[in-house]
């Protein structure tokens, strides 16, 4: 099953999250990120993969054992 890749990003003004969401927190640089648990819970492989300026950023997640893991970066 193929990870997600760039996905799409969305400004922090464009988008309401409600206080109580999960999100995982990833900062490389200058450059910060939050992705919802809720969304990765939703694709079929749990994996997105993006870059960061110059770094690239693997966002794994499972679903099972609810366990996250970021990989790459600065």
């Amino acid at each position: 099953i193929p990870p997600e890749m760039d996905p799409v990003i969305y400004l922090a003004k464009e988008v309401e999250i409600p206080a109580d969401e999960r999100v995982v927190g990833v900062v490389v640089g200058e450059t910060v990120r939050a992705y919802l648990i809720s969304a990765l819970k939703h694709m079929q492989s749990h994996v997105v993969n993006e870059n960061q300026g110059a770094y690239p950023v693997c966002v794994t997640y499972c679903d099972r054992t609810d366990c996250v893991r970021v990989l790459g970066g600065e």
